[in-house]
């Protein structure tokens, strides 16, 4: 994202913002000398107030408390600045959180915010005028190492407080794949809702009004 954001505005100074070495790594490794690598947290970022024009957090939300993120984001971002994000909502993923139900009673898949909610929690830290939108992918595949892949190539594991401790086990594996419903030509789908939205920085000043 940071490769792309240069790319498109070259005479912007573009930060890379990450918590994790690994992702800075692989910035640092691709991306033009033009973006900046900075280690941080996204609700914690080490920035001044009202010194960004933009915040693109994209598929941050799902590992943060989002009223934390929007609230750094308000405290950061110019008058008029924009903060852009898409998240997963809580439709994602439902056939393996369904599949998984039919083994045990553990938390497998996250639970995350609908879009309404973030709405308003971006109106509560101080964000102006957010638009959301919504929209729903099925992501078919011929086999879970397929999905387990795509998965991971975004950090995604499971630390939800009620999961599993130990191994899942061959035995609770293979009934969860047998549960997932697959179509004539054995491909399963898997949904991913998309939430995409948009609020606008009102400035240090306008915040101190508040």
């Amino acid at each position: 994202g940071a490769a792309i954001l240069a790319a498109r505005y070259p005479s912007a100074r573009v930060l890379a913002v990450d918590s994790s070495a690994g992702m800075l790594r692989a910035t640092a490794a691709s991306a033009a000398e033009a973006v900046r690598i900075v280690g941080g947290d996204a609700t914690a970022l080490p920035l001044r107030g009202g010194s960004v024009d933009l915040v693109l957090a994209n598929l941050v939300l799902p590992w943060c408390r989002p009223d934390r993120l929007f609230a750094e984001a308000a405290r950061v971002l110019t008058d008029g600045g924009a903060l852009l994000f898409a998240t997963l909502g809580p439709d994602s993923l439902q056939e393996i959180r369904a599949a998984f139900a039919a083994v045990d009673d553990r938390i497998h898949v996250h639970a995350a915010f609908d879009m309404h909610d973030l709405g308003d929690l971006a109106m509560a830290a101080g964000l102006a005028e957010p638009v959301l939108d919504v929209d729903r992918i099925a992501v078919t595949y011929a086999d879970v190492a397929g999905l387990v892949r795509d998965l991971r190539s975004v950090g995604a594991v499971n630390v939800a407080g009620g999961r599993r401790r130990g191994l899942t086990g061959r035995r609770r594996w293979s009934r969860f794949v047998e549960r997932l419903p697959r179509g004539a030509d054995g491909r399963f789908a898997v949904t991913v809702e998309l939430i995409l939205g948009q609020a606008w920085g009102r400035g240090s000043v306008a915040r101190a009004k508040l």
